[in-house]
């Protein structure tokens, strides 16, 4: 049916986690069919800083019951939290704060970013990128947890670099700087690939902040603030200075946007459904400032393309040279074919916008932050050599979490009333560019909000806010 079921195999469960696991996908399916995303429960976690929080993640694995926060102040601090229902030990069942397992914050240190390992067996659990005394570097840690629940952080090994760790998978990790490169670095035997994007990005002095990077098949999906690009998985190597970097074999740009995700569509149960695809959802930057209402949110996919076949040359697998451009060693079809959208907002003036977050799951469900109203109101000027007029303030309508379930596993039972399997309807016959309702979760009087995260198999939202509270909303 296409419902959201954590990402790894059902031997590995035992009979009461997997009983748990299908009871929670088969209750969230129906949620989402209905259109019902109201929470059933929420818990709130209050810092004793009052630091803004910058980002909030769920830790994958560890019995889904760790959450990270950063905040910023004078410098950053880096904080696990226990986010399980607890109770007193008392007869009465009356739960007590969640609490916080441990920190990590080198003093004077800024965070510029991290990311946590998706393989929770793992003998890291994340990677942090730190400016500290004018230097930068990455800090690959290991959390551990005592008897007691509180967590140990131990750092397994470090770089000097002023790339951002992005994604983290067992022992290999993506990282890329602000402008076209990137680099895979395996921490373990120090061996690494750079890639470096195309010509057609813009100058190397141009900035094009690193959004995401994704491992894909057979290659290494890159995405930044104007740009994507594809490019081969790379032959890891204890290279020198002077080896050359990848190329992309493929890339497009959306224009400028406000936020964008990817991740590789679930496929459906069933013989020949294992090819995944790639999702990708964009939130439109308007730069003209007479027009900022406009903020579409679209909805893209990179399907797999039947004509690809890997280079059997070892002079391409074994090194860095330049990939063939031919359509058959590229493993996706550029460019992006757009599935549907939500139409812009006219008439809804947008305001500001401190979380540009968009989060996508692998079963096509996305929640993001939707920008208050903007003030419209003071003295009004016309032509007409009119004295100047007084308008009022008109209601404001406040941030708000707004969700919509998008092209993938679920909208097969959603939104594609034809019976066409939603894995072989990528010509855009069966369902084309469709319009895509969304629907509000929750809405923020204090319109603060400023970070933001989700899990899709488990239903559960993490909200960051200004005032250094953290929102944890389950569907």
């Amino acid at each position: 049916m296409g419902f959201p079921f954590p990402n790894v195999s059902p031997d590995v469960l035992s009979i009461s986690e997997l009983e748990h696991s299908v009871c929670r996908a088969y209750r969230l399916g129906l949620k989402w069919r209905c259109r019902d995303t109201r929470p059933y429960a929420m818990l709130t976690l209050s810092s004793i800083y009052s630091a803004p929080i910058s980002d909030v993640r769920f830790v994958p694995g560890h019995q889904d019951k760790w959450l990270v926060t950063v905040s910023k102040s004078i410098w950053s601090v880096l904080a696990i939290w226990d986010i399980r229902p607890r109770f007193s030990n008392v007869g009465s069942g009356r739960k007590v704060p969640q609490r916080k397992c441990g920190e990590w914050s080198p003093k004077g240190a800024v965070i510029k970013g991290f990311c946590l390992n998706s393989d929770p067996h793992s003998e890291v659990t994340l990677a942090v990128a730190c400016l500290h005394d004018d230097k930068e570097t990455v800090y690959v840690i290991s959390v551990k947890e005592q008897e007691n629940g509180i967590v140990t952080f131990t750092t397994i090994t470090s770089a000097y670099t002023h790339f951002k760790p992005m994604t983290l998978q067992g022992d290999v990790l993506a990282l890329g700087d602000d402008f076209n490169q990137t680099a895979v670095w395996n921490w373990k035997t120090n061996e690494y690939a750079t890639l470096q994007g195309g010509h057609n990005e813009g100058d190397s002095w141009q900035h094009n902040a690193i959004t995401q990077i994704l491992f894909a098949h057979d290659s290494v999906f890159v995405a930044r603030d104007r740009s994507i690009n594809l490019f081969p998985y790379p032959s890891l190597q204890v290279t020198s200075r002077n080896s050359t970097p990848y190329s992309p074999i493929a890339q497009h740009s959306f224009g400028w946007i406000d936020g964008i995700t990817a991740t590789l569509v679930a496929p459906n149960p069933g013989p020949g459904k294992a090819e995944q695809s790639i999702s990708i959802l964009s939130r439109e930057k308007n730069i003209d400032p007479w027009h900022s209402d406009r903020h579409s949110i679209e909805h893209y996919a990179l399907f797999r393309s039947p004509l690809y076949s890997p280079p059997h040359s070892p002079a391409h697998i074994q090194t860095n040279l330049p990939y063939p451009r031919s359509p058959r060693y590229v493993p996706y079809i550029f460019p992006p074919f757009r599935t549907s959208h939500i139409p812009s907002l006219l008439g809804s003036l947008r305001g500001s916008l401190r979380c540009t977050t968009i989060a996508l799951g692998r079963h096509g469900t996305a929640v993001w932050i939707s920008p208050q109203d903007r003030a419209a109101g003071g003295l009004y000027f016309s032509e007409d050599h009119l004295p100047l007029q007084v308008v009022p303030y008109a209601e404001q309508l406040n941030e708000s979490l707004s969700c919509a379930v998008f092209w993938g596993g679920m909208m097969n039972d959603i939104g594609d009333s034809s019976g066409v399997d939603w894995e072989q309807s990528h010509a855009g016959a069966q369902r084309g560019d469709e319009v895509i309702e969304k629907w509000t979760v929750c809405m923020n009087d204090k319109n603060d909000w400023t970070a933001l995260d989700y899990d899709e198999d488990t239903g559960r939202i993490a909200l960051g806010s200004g005032r250094g509270d953290v929102i944890i909303l389950f569907l």
